[in-house]
């Protein structure tokens, strides 16, 4: 079973186990920045096909992209996410980092798809990395491959940078893991580690086109502030009916204690109350 398998499996839906809404009724990740327009659609979690391979298949003369269902429905609600980005900066940046304020936002649904999306849509070479070395819960890491050194490994000073990368499937994307179970949770200092942290995203927007960074709960693990200070834009993930305002409210107050800004918030996994054909009707 590839990584990417298993990712689909820990980060999709089970089908009709959590929500009553139709698929008309609830939406992809939306994006708001500041003052813009919401990017709204069906949800991608809620997907037919359980056991589909997870990744775009690539036409190997070129000419086409073929997307499997969780990826297709997402396709346009990732580009409104990518063209928010873009148009907040002005420009493409290196390094992003999304992160949310608890547990069960959709982090790593959304930082994981888009890195595999802007891969094939875009041909970027992006580097997805799971900085979830603080972190003992096996469910949450996507991309754990057996045998293969993490980023905990690294912090732990037992692995090089260049050991850490690791190619898929796919031409563009590759992943920095983040780590053994045996090696995560002993890196509880990982603000003491600076320096190396530094040398790793140098090191990493020299060599790629983008950077995403899978961040932990920001109100559980300071060290997603050192990440967050490493990179060109910080996004918040914030799941419908889930997420608290005074949580994120305290999560944002922190970014700005810590001199680091806010670029946005997606919404993600977003629900009517009120069927979509009765917006449709009253048209």
């Amino acid at each position: 079973m590839s990584i990417y398998e298993e990712a689909y499996k820990k980060t999709k839906k089970k089908v009709g186990g959590e929500s009553s809404a139709t698929t008309e009724e609830s939406e992809a990740p939306s994006v708001v920045y500041q003052d813009r327009a919401q990017i709204q659609g069906t949800d991608p979690s809620r997907s037919e096909a359980a056991d589909v391979r997870l990744g775009p298949v690539c036409d190997t003369r070129g000419v086409s992209v073929s997307y499997l269902p969780v990826i297709e429905k997402m396709r346009r609600y990732l580009e409104g996410i990518w063209g928010n980005v873009i148009l907040q900066r002005g420009e493409k940046p290196k390094s992003m980092l999304f992160c949310g304020g608890s547990h069960g936002e959709g982090v790593t649904f959304v930082s994981f798809h888009l890195s595999l999306f802007l891969s094939v849509e875009y041909s970027m070479k992006v580097l997805y990395v799971d900085t979830g070395v603080e972190e003992l819960e096996k469910s949450r890491h996507v991309c754990d491959i057996p045998g293969h050194p993490g980023l905990a490994s690294y912090l732990l000073g037992s692995q090089t940078l260049e050991s850490l990368i690791a190619k898929t499937e796919h031409e563009n994307l590759f992943v920095i893991p983040a780590g053994s179970a045996e090696s995560r949770g002993r890196v509880s200092g990982i603000i003491a580690r600076k320096e190396s942290l530094e040398a790793m995203s140098q090191f990493c927007r020299q060599h790629f086109d983008l950077v995403i960074y899978d961040g932990l709960p920001a109100t559980m693990y300071p060290s997603v502030f050192i990440f967050a200070r490493l990179v060109d834009q910080v996004i918040l993930v914030c799941r419908y009916a889930f997420s608290r305002r005074e949580v994120l409210k305290l999560v944002k107050d922190k970014m700005t204690e810590n001199g680091i800004a806010v670029s946005g918030i997606i919404l993600n996994d977003r629900e009517y109350p009120v069927p979509g054909r009765i917006y449709r009707f009253m048209r």
